[in-house]
């Protein structure tokens, strides 16, 4: 998957010279990267050095989202799968922001106890969730499923999921597709409920900046010539949006990719 980034120093001269022009970024091609750190030259020679703030399960969402497109149905299940795996871990930082301040070392040994198996921090999220929020997190179950009027055969979720990771089970489109739609769903109404209590749209916030600490220490390793930006890249999906953003439908069969697409494209 490769992402197209403006260069900002591109991007400022341009704005400067002629403001009247509006927005004309000078995109660079690039590898998606797991530290979310591109160092990056441009056509111009203009070197930069970006730190994407997308949380990961955004990405694999994204990289879920482009194997559907192109038919790739068990590699869009297995994204979609690892994508709710980092949701959840994303959700344990959000609800432990406090403790994690208060003893990182702490927190990190805790978090090594479970950070290879998805069954602990399942039931670590949810047990979190009921403390910070007082009520239980919804599952991602048959219920789920039989609520939207999706269907993965006889199978539910988690069933789906361990037979196409380990098993090489190769689903087919309507199966992949209603899968990803399950978990873009169960995603967005979790975080609705987090988000409409201040505090803890904060956390998540903290969240997002937290994940970043060890991207952001290659800021302090460049020269002073080379300009440094982070932000937010836009993605199809938006799956970690707030506000009401586009059906699945209309993330599956969005026209253009003009931000991201497929290595080979």
């Amino acid at each position: 998957m490769k992402l197209a980034i403006a260069c900002p120093v591109c991007t400022l001269e341009r704005m400067t010279k002629n403001p009247s022009a509006g927005y004309s970024p000078n995109h660079i091609k690039v590898p998606l990267q797991d530290d979310n750190v591109y160092a990056l030259t441009c056509s111009q020679g203009h070197e930069s050095l970006i730190i994407l703030r997308n949380p990961k399960c955004e990405w694999l969402f994204e990289s879920g989202i482009l194997a559907l497109k192109d038919g790739y149905y068990r590699e869009a299940v297995t994204s979609f799968a690892a994508s709710l795996e980092r949701f959840y871990e994303y959700l344990i930082t959000a609800l432990t922001i406090t403790e994690r301040k208060a003893d990182p070392e702490g927190f990190q040994r805790v978090w090594k106890s479970m950070v290879n198996q998805s069954e602990r921090q399942i039931g670590a999220v949810n047990f979190l969730f009921f403390k910070c929020l007082g009520k239980p997190m919804s599952s991602l179950d048959k219920a789920f499923l039989d609520t939207h009027g999706l269907s993965l055969g006889k199978r539910e979720p988690v069933n789906f999921r361990n037979v196409v990771v380990h098993q090489g089970f190769i689903p087919d489109r309507q199966a992949a597709i209603h899968y990803g739609e399950a978990i873009y769903k169960y995603i967005r109404q979790v975080l609705t409920g987090i988000s409409s209590i201040t505090l803890w749209k904060q956390n998540l916030l903290e969240a997002t900046n937290l994940a970043l600490e060890k991207s952001r220490d290659a800021f302090g390793k460049v020269a002073t010539s080379v300009q440094t930006e982070s932000f937010f890249l836009d993605t199809t999906s938006c799956i970690l949006s707030t506000d009401s953003g586009p059906s699945f439908g209309g993330v599956l069969f969005a026209p253009e990719r003009s931000l991201i697409e497929y290595m080979g494209e």
